[in-house]
């Protein structure tokens, strides 16, 4: 059971914050790739989560802050938050950025 992937775009300012919403059923495999220049970061929360609920944090990633690759602990409604940090956030700099989310 694949789905083709979703696409979200935008722009954020300074210490904007976009947030995107997508579904998974628990048990998927779910695939978020962000595209965007400078320090821009994503968290995933799970459905009904908090920020400090969060199951990805860009920013503390060790390998790769732009890609998250997991199972779905829970079928409903995820929330990604998408941001920056460093002088992108302190200068209010504004960044175009892309993001795509994939299940299968």
């Amino acid at each position: 059971r694949t789905s083709g992937p979703t696409s979200f775009a935008g722009d954020i300012t300074g210490n904007a914050i976009a947030t995107h919403r997508f579904t998974a059923s628990e048990g998927d495999t779910v695939n978020v790739t962000l595209d965007g220049p400078g320090s821009m970061y994503f968290n995933v929360l799970p459905p009904g989560g908090n920020p400090s609920d969060a199951i990805f944090v860009g920013s503390r990633a060790v390998d790769d802050a732009d890609t998250w690759s997991a199972v779905a602990p829970a079928t409903g409604e995820y929330s990604i938050i998408v941001y920056m940090m460093g002088n992108d956030k302190d200068s209010g700099a504004t960044r175009s950025y892309e993001l795509e989310v994939a299940k299968n």
